[in-house]
């Protein structure tokens, strides 16, 4: 049976056993054979409704990292060609499906019904981020955490940069792609140490989790210490804590040369410690 948020390829069922049932009402017994041998992985706390992108955004999309699907959330225009390399079509399309389905079972039935005949797992998610009609402005008064709506002459100090702006920063974040990082920095300057909506992150966190070496330390250079200090939104991670997770010591090196006290600050994974 379907269950919302969960994901049924974790779910692994041995062979089906029945044993005589004595309690005299006819059916047979269930026995532990037929009961899932692994618990199934719960993608999100609440599946998506009208009111909980951000949140239900941030979940999925770490979900997709760690399961190395968020790529083909981003891969709308650059799908390989079945015909030329299909080899790489099979990849895509198999990292697809499963990446639509693991958004299509963390939706509610009524979002469901609005996504449920896209075939592409790009086009659903940047439709359900459209959706959300977000106006991003980032401050240099305010730490963004999401959404948030300004005047315009308070957003006039960081630039007029609208959702696809950042939805290309993140992407650029996610590939490495300095050029286009500075590009859009250039423009937004407080951009480099405010979190990306939906996601959660600030820049310095998206690189160290990616393992950008040369970018995470170009974006250190643009920090002041304290900015190194901000821990993301889903478990409360320092970027220094991502970087020790992945093992990735030249970032952790350099964030530590730029602030001695990372080493020792509590996060969602208890410490930094190295």
């Amino acid at each position: 049976m379907a269950v919302e948020g969960v994901a049924p390829n974790m779910m692994q069922f041995g062979p089906p056993s029945i044993v005589p049932n004595n309690s005299g009402d006819g059916f047979p017994r269930m026995t532990p054979a037929i009961i899932p041998t692994v618990v199934p992985t719960t993608i999100v706390r609440e599946v998506l409704t009208e009111s909980n992108y951000e949140n239900w955004s941030t979940c999925v999309h770490w979900y997709l990292v760690g399961q190395d699907l968020w790529e083909v959330c981003q891969t709308k225009d650059n799908i390989p060609d079945e015909a030329r390399d299909p080899e790489a079509f099979s990849v895509w399309e198999k990292k697809n499906a499963m990446a639509l389905h693991a958004i299509q079972i963390s939706c509610s039935g009524e979002m469901l019904s609005q996504i449920r005949g896209q075939t592409c797992a790009s086009s659903v998610w940047d439709f359900l981020q459209k959706r959300a009609k977000p106006t991003f402005f980032f401050d240099e008064e305010v730490e963004v955490d999401g959404l948030d709506e300004q005047s315009p002459p308070a957003a006039a100090s960081t630039g007029n940069a609208d959702f696809s702006q950042y939805e290309r920063f993140e992407q650029a974040l996610d590939r490495g792609s300095w050029n286009d990082i500075e590009s859009f920095l250039n423009s937004n300057q407080d951009a480099v140490r405010a979190k990306i909506p939906f996601v959660g992150l600030t820049p310095l966190h998206v690189v160290a989790l990616a393992g950008h070496v040369k970018v995470a330390e170009k974006l250190v250079d643009k920090l002041n210490p304290e900015d190194l200090e901000q821990k993301e939104d889903l478990l409360g991670c320092t970027p220094l804590a991502l970087a020790a997770i992945d093992g990735i010591t030249e970032i952790a090196q350099c964030m530590l040369k730029k602030n001695g006290t990372l080493a020792g600050i509590s996060d969602g994974m208890k410490s930094s410690q190295l």
